[in-house]
């Protein structure tokens, strides 16, 4: 049956880590381990989180049903429930926009404050269950919840909770759907929400257990022979969101050659986008190129003055002017 949870209520106490087992001396007892159960478990995460979601659900009002125990099992198999309880996830489920949206506020601020004793040098289930969070609010239609996930999401990259014992193959393979799903939200997004999802992208990148060269191949994956366009024909939006992911990595990052080869990229895409009838692709396209050469210098040269020569003179000039430009500004720094 649908139970419910109001906004209000007091905040539940945690079960002791302990029980005490009578030895018949005084009524002093010695002290055992408590195994917890998963309920306990669960009602834990729910105490550790209920400070920040009780008071946010308060202010919007309303009740929030709980979800039915069938469709809360995926989330208790997979541990989300232990961190997050029953009560947020079901708030983060709620027909409601309000609530959703204060179900991901609470678990910013829950993130944003000191760690908890238990997750210290612990954070893997931590790490996994606000992924999961993560996972639900960011396919939400309204913009203020989508918005909270990114906030959460880079709060989630952050050392504190993607810490040691989150393995390096583990935050890749965790990480890798929303990656994915962010190169496609750039292209199709709103200013503010397609600025808030590359800025999202790149902090992502910042943590070093995150690799880059997958990034690269969703960026590349416009270019692969299953598209039904070439890139001369795609929708200039894609092709736009795509390079200026591609400048931000060679700025930010530069070129790490062992995740990522850029002769290759540029065969693929660069120098085909140069060709494109959109301006702003060439424009930003030319971009590139200057951030690849001043990463990388000389050989980035060469290649434009050997393998771009089928190009438009006048293109081809236009990206060796601004590559002395460069030089001059290295020279007079």
């Amino acid at each position: 049956s649908v139970g419910s949870v109001d906004g209000g209520g007091s905040v539940r106490r945690s079960k002791h880590f302990a029980s005490v087992e009578s030895d018949g001396n005084l009524g002093f007892g010695k002290i055992r381990a408590h195994k917890w159960t998963v309920e306990e478990q669960i009602e834990e995460g729910q105490h550790d989180l209920d400070p920040y979601l009780v008071p946010l659900l308060e202010k919007v009002g309303g009740t929030v049903p709980v979800l039915d125990s069938n469709v809360l099992t995926h989330a208790k198999q997979y541990g989300t429930l232990h961190v997050t309880g029953v009560k947020l996830w079901s708030a983060l489920h709620s027909n409601d926009w309000h609530h959703r949206e204060a179900a991901v506020r609470a678990m910013c601020e829950f993130l944003e404050a000191p760690l908890l004793d238990r997750y210290i040098d612990k954070t893997k289930k931590l790490f996994l269950a606000s992924l999961a969070t993560v996972h639900e609010a960011s396919e939400d239609k309204v913009m203020s919840v989508y918005l909270l996930s990114l906030r959460l999401l880079q709060l989630i990259v952050g050392e504190k909770v993607c810490g040691e014992d989150v393995g390096l193959e583990e935050t890749n393979g965790a990480l890798y759907p929303f990656i994915a799903f962010l190169v496609e939200k750039v292209s199709e997004m709103n200013f503010r929400a397609r600025d808030l999802s590359m800025h999202s992208l790149i902090q992502i990148h910042k943590n070093p257990k995150v690799k880059v060269g997958f990034l690269i191949d969703r960026i590349l994956d416009i270019t692969k022979e299953h598209r039904e366009l070439k890139i001369a024909k795609q929708k200039w939006p894609m092709l736009l969101a795509r390079l200026e992911i591609l400048l931000h990595i060679v700025e930010e990052f530069g070129v790490d050659e062992q995740q990522w080869d850029w002769i290759y990229i540029t065969e693929k895409l660069l120098k085909r986008c140069l060709q494109h009838r959109n301006v702003d692709i060439r424009l930003i396209t030319i971009d590139v190129f200057i951030a690849l050469y001043s990463k990388l210098g000389d050989p980035v040269r060469e290649y434009a003055e050997t393998r771009l020569k089928n190009l438009k003179p006048q293109l081809v000039r236009t990206i060796l002017n601004k590559m002395q430009l460069v030089d001059m500004e290295t020279q007079g720094s």
